[in-house]
C-alpha cells in the first residue's frame, strides 16, 4: 500500500529525494555531537596533558556549536520542503480525484450520493498526504538515527550491536 501511496506522488520525486537527504545529513550531525561532547569532557578531565588546552577546547566547542546551528538550519529547511510537498501533494491529489469524477458517466451520480463522493475522496487525500508528510518528517529520520546508532554500537563492540 505504501508503494502505491508512493506512485501517487511521483510528480513530487524531487521534494522526497531532497527531504531524504537531508534527514540522512541531521541524523549524521546527530551522530556527532555525542563524540565531540565526548572529547570535550575527556579534555577537560585530562586537561594537564594537552599541549594548549585553552585552543582546543575552544575548538571543539566552535565544532559542537557549528553542528547544532547546521543542524537547526537543515531542520527548518526540512520541515519547509515537507509542507510545501505537503500542500502541493494535496491540490494534485485533490485536481486527480476531482477529474476522475468529472469524467464518470451520469448515471452514477443517480446512484451515488455526491456529498459522500466528495468527503470520501476529502478525506483520502488528506489521509494520503499526512502518511507522507508524517514520514518524511518523523519516522524516517529517527530510523535512520536508529540504524546510525546500531551501526557505530557495531563497530565499536560487535556483540553490542548484535544484541541491539
Amino acid at each position: 500500500m505504501f508503494l502505491r501511496i508512493l506512485r501517487l506522488a511521483k510528480p513530487y520525486y524531487h521534494y522526497l529525494l531532497a527531504i531524504s537527504i537531508l534527514i540522512l545529513i541531521m541524523s549524521g550531525l546527530n551522530q556527532v555531537e555525542p563524540f565531540i561532547t565526548r572529547a570535550v569532557t575527556d579534555g577537560l578531565i585530562n586537561q594537564g596533558n594537552l599541549p594548549q588546552p585553552f585552543t582546543w577546547f575552544a575548538g571543539l566547542l566552535a565544532g559542537l556549536l557549528l553542528a547544532k546551528i547546521t543542524r537547526t538550519i537543515l531542520n527548518r529547511i526540512s520541515w519547509h520542503l515537507s509542507y510545501k510537498l505537503s500542500y502541493q501533494l494535496k491540490f494534485y491529489l485533490k485536481e486527480t480525484g476531482f477529474a476522475h469524477l468529472m469524467s464518470l458517466s451520469a448515471d452514477y451520480f443517480d446512484k451515488k450520493i455526491s456529498s459522500h463522493m466528495m468527503s470520501k475522496l476529502d478525506r483520502g487525500v488528506g489521509q494520503i498526504t499526512q502518511i507522507i508528510s508524517n514520514s518524511g518528517m518523523f519516522f524516517a529520520p529517527n530510523l535512520v538515527t536508529a540504524l546510525i546508532t546500531l551501526i557505530i554500537v557495531f563497530s565499536f563492540k560487535w556483540e553490542l550491536g548484535v544484541a541491539g
